[in-house]
């Protein structure tokens, strides 16, 4: 196990959880693993309560963890280290509450026949007690190649291929929408699953913008690209808002106009959830060739939002860049303010 006493006092002080209730959700039951939704080779395993999330780390991640201005920290007598995940102790330990940063439960290691394994363990954002999700969304920002559909024709020849396998691990299969799902812009017409977006109440709103931009502003700080807002969204037909919020996820009352095929002009009560995940990839030198490629060789001119977004639609792209693209589309496109969506339709 990796910084034990810091991690600790973020348990103790800051996430409000207890050490036991930690190895109920991990030991309680077998841990399930489900299909990673993601491009990455990373292993996913959730606790049987959803309470924990279980992520492997590869080593280009491990720099954010141990590595500054080239040389590796470890652990010593004064308990003292380096590094961002220093200043992420920092970040949570002076009060940021609200941040939907990730919370770190845990950072180890473990070895199997001379191979090496890093896991964090993390807060889950859709615990069992929180009604069944209608979507799951991971937001970026980006566009191009940003959509369910798109990812399904590249799994398609590889999943024909193993249809038996595919059949006995449907129930672990997770769907997970992306930006161009949520809403897709063509001429003079929008499409996808929320074409209007997601209203909230003015308070609200602020609040979950200006803790992004703060969260974000950190992770630019660190050379930190790749992150998404993970939105979990369940309709709500009880009537009054049920807040699910407690130490380790954030829920809010919202709305939607033309969605779930509920006619024209006829809002919807939703339930959302938020956070931020994927908070480890730097903008190292693969990652900064990959861009170069990108925008020489694939799309000079590429834009698929109608907004004064200037960077490119691409996942990766240089920090500040990204921080700014991700900020400007969820603000603008994913949600908006009730009560200035409705002075317009007047």
């Amino acid at each position: 196990m990796y910084f034990t006493q810091q991690i600790q006092l973020l348990w103790k002080n800051k996430f409000k959880i207890k050490i036991e209730d930690l190895i109920i959700s991990l030991t309680g039951k077998e841990l399930k693993g489900f299909e990673n939704p993601a491009k990455s080779n990373s292993i996913f395993f959730t606790s049987w309560d959803g309470k924990l999330f279980l992520k492997s780390v590869n080593k280009n991640e491990l720099d954010y963890f141990l590595k500054e201005n080239g040389e590796y920290y470890s652990e010593n007598e004064k308990n003292y280290f380096k590094g961002g995940i220093h200043d992420y102790f920092e970040y949570f330990k002076n009060g940021e509450e609200k941040s939907f940063l990730p919370q770190l439960f845990g950072f180890f290691k473990f070895e199997e026949k001379g191979n090496s394994y890093y896991f964090f363990i993390r807060n889950g954002l859709f615990p069992n007690n929180i009604p069944c999700l209608d979507y799951i969304f991971d937001l970026k920002g980006a566009s191009y190649h940003r959509w369910r559909e798109d990812e399904d024709k590249k799994k398609g020849e590889k999943e024909n291929k193993n249809k038996e396998n595919l059949e006995e691990n449907k129930e672990n299969k997770v769907i997970v929408y992306k930006e161009l799902d949520f809403v897709r812009f063509k001429v003079e017409e929008r499409k996808g699953k929320f074409p209007n977006g997601i209203l909230l109440e003015s308070k609200h709103y602020k609040e979950i913008t200006e803790t992004l931009k703060k969260d974000s502003s950190f992770l630019a700080n660190y050379k930190i690209v790749d992150y998404s807002l993970l939105l979990g969204i369940v309709k709500n037909d009880g009537g009054e808002y049920k807040d699910y919020t407690n130490a380790q996820i954030k829920s809010y009352p919202a709305k939607c106009r033309n969605c779930y095929e509920i006619g024209e002009n006829r809002e919807q009560n939703l339930i959302i959830f938020v956070g931020i995940i994927d908070v480890l990839q730097s903008f190292n030198f693969t990652k900064i060739l990959e861009f170069l490629w990108k925008i020489t060789f694939i799309f000079p001119i590429y834009k698929a939002f109608p907004i004064n977004i200037k960077q490119y639609q691409c996942s990766i792209i240089p920090p500040n860049q990204y921080q700014e693209r991700f900020n400007d589309y969820i603000k603008t496109i994913i949600f908006k303010e009730e009560e200035n969506e409705k002075k317009k339709i007047k």
